[in-house]
């Protein structure tokens, strides 16, 4: 599992961070309340899922399921 970094963008310190959800996340994005996370799993048949996150601690608020039945070209 990996670690979601807050990071000061001016000093470039660690504000803070926390576990990742899932096992490989790919991408994040922030709607100005939430933090969104992206994971593909491990490969093309594994489940992938997209997070909603609680910013402050990192707490899963909810997820999607993606139903994929393997990479695009």
């Amino acid at each position: 599992m990996g670690k979601i970094y807050q990071v000061d963008p001016v000093s470039g310190g660690i504000i803070k961070s926390f576990d990742a959800p899932g096992s490989f996340v790919e991408g994040l994005a922030w709607d100005g309340t939430y933090l969104w996370a992206s994971e593909n799993g491990s490969g093309p048949n594994e489940p992938s899922y997209i997070y909603k996150l609680d910013p402050e601690n990192g707490l899963v608020i909810s997820s999607l399921f993606l139903n994929k039945t393997g990479y695009m070209d």
